[in-house]
């Protein structure tokens, strides 16, 4: 009885050990590597638009910003294939540095060719702001725009990062934009990226889990009045936890923005209401790119993003993504 207590105690501690390893990422190797030879054609549009009928939402001729990062080069000279832009909340602490310590480490830079930022809006509090810049002081990764942070308030926050983006990585070939509760696969959404520009080497897509007629909810959380929106559906959107802008799309989102009656559901508003006036085309991705579910899709598949998952699970996932990740067989070769 004792010798099988002492083997299944051998096994658990080998199991944690497992864990534990799995559960580290490499550091990133700095010499020559494939994964540092990527390359890619991305031809970038730069389309006039013009529009005469009146603008109706001032909006994005009026973002400014408390810190936007402009002293630290993030896009010239590092040329990143993907921005991946964080909106998150003032108090989100915990979830930012999970993200930087897992799929937006530096370290995985050579293997992503990915850039994350982390776009705030402003705090009365003024406790929070100290706390908010010395993170800013730390991890130099954060814009913060000079309005309210809040849940209504996300369509401002929409607007903001496609602003900075037009003006700091107008390049970039994709935009990323993912909540901070989203695990990514950065691997995968990098491969599948890549073979999207094979196809088409200027596009103007926005990547998402696409909702067509959807109807305006008249009660709870999401209820839009009928003088906000007098419609039966909304044209097909992208839902908002996770999609992808290509570099193209940036510019005519903003311009048509201010001729697109505001609306404060921030999917349906860009990737809906503006992407549709702006002539910009949503692609469905959804049982491509998106899971729910701990499944070996996630690292053996070309699933790139995890919704709706606790801690726990999204602690899982990450090590099984990066078990099987380029960044372990890369560790593996250097290793021999």
């Amino acid at each position: 009885m004792k010798r099988k207590q002492a083997v299944l105690a051998l096994v658990m501690a080998t199991v944690v050990a497992i864990i534990l390893v799995t559960a580290t990422l490499p550091s990133a190797p700095v010499a020559a590597d494939d994964y540092e030879k990527f390359s890619y054609r991305f031809v970038r549009l730069y389309s006039q638009v013009n529009l005469t009928d009146a603008t109706v939402n001032p909006i994005p001729s009026l973002v400014t910003w408390r810190y936007d990062l402009s002293h630290r080069v993030i896009c010239n000279g590092t040329e990143p294939f993907m921005l991946n832009m964080v909106p998150s909340a003032i108090p989100n602490f915990k979830q930012r540095t999970y993200i930087r310590n897992t799929w937006a480490d530096k370290a995985l830079y050579p293997y992503t060719r990915m850039r994350t930022v982390f776009v705030l809006g402003k705090t009365l509090n003024a406790t929070l702001q100290v706390l908010v810049e010395k993170e800013m002081q730390t991890y130099d990764d954060i814009i913060q725009s000079n309005f309210i942070d809040s849940y209504r308030n996300l369509t401002y926050k929409t607007m903001s990062w496609l602003s900075w983006v037009r003006d700091w990585c107008p390049e970039v070939p994709f935009v990323v934009k993912t909540d901070d509760d989203v695990l990514v696969n950065p691997f995968h959404l990098k491969k599948y990226l890549a073979n999207e520009l094979e196809k088409n080497a200027a596009p103007s897509d926005i990547y998402g889990r696409v909702r067509a007629k959807n109807k305006p909810m008249r009660k709870g959380k999401w209820n839009v009045t009928k003088e906000e929106y007098k419609l039966d559906y909304y044209p097909p959107f992208v839902l908002g936890p996770a999609y992808v802008v290509s570099g193209n799309a940036v510019d005519r989102l903003l311009q048509y923005a201010a001729h697109t009656p505001f609306l404060w559901l921030e999917d349906v508003y860009m990737t809906g209401l503006v992407a549709a006036a702006a002539g910009v085309n949503r692609v469905q991705a959804e049982r491509t790119l998106y899971t729910k579910k701990l499944s070996r899709q996630l690292y053996s598949s070309q699933v790139a993003f995890l919704l709706g998952a606790d801690d726990k699970r999204k602690k899982l996932a990450w090590s099984a993504i990066v078990k099987n990740s380029p960044v372990r067989f890369a560790s593996r070769r250097k290793r021999r």
